[in-house]
């Protein structure tokens, strides 16, 4: 019997494969990383629920730009909260428009859940991110009212 747990790296691992690693991302357990030459770095992290249990797991997806302070030497295992701008996917997507959470149980159909995903993905989260190749980019969008996401610290260097 599969697990939950391997229903979701199993959903993870093709998701790399088919959608995320033709756009450039690198994976790490449940993060995804681009890190750019200028020092302007894209993730996504799939984040379990704490509340999971052996009948289910809820997921969430978490996007963010992250500056490095030093493109010489740069953190390449940044993490998702420590970015300077942060957005939930969920909130991203015309389908939703809120706060979702995605959830693997016995039985699920995974196809219609990987098909849900990869158009979260590519219709909503990857257009998004695409928009904000340097931290300039970020200022226009903050400045211009089109950002939509959360600012956690100072875009200024």
């Amino acid at each position: 019997m599969t697990t939950n747990d391997q229903r979701f790296k199993d959903l993870l691992s093709r998701l790399h494969t088919q959608v995320l690693k033709p756009a450039g991302f690198k994976k790490e357990n449940s993060n995804f990383r681009i890190i750019q030459p200028n020092g302007t770095c894209k993730i996504l992290n799939f984040q379990r629920s704490m509340w999971n249990d052996g009948t289910e797991c809820k997921f969430c997806i978490n996007v963010g730009l992250y500056f490095q302070k030093d493109p010489e030497h740069p953190n390449l295992r940044f993490k998702e909260y420590e970015c300077q701008v942060r957005r939930r996917a969920g909130f991203m997507s015309e389908r939703y428009r809120e706060d979702h959470w995605w959830c693997l149980f016995e039985g699920r159909d995974m196809e219609s859940l990987y098909a849900d995903l990869k158009r979260t993905l590519t219709e909503d989260v990857l257009p998004w991110l695409d928009r904000f190749d340097t931290r300039q980019d970020v200022i226009r969008a903050g400045q211009s009212g089109t950002l939509n996401a959360h600012i956690w610290g100072s875009l200024y260097e």
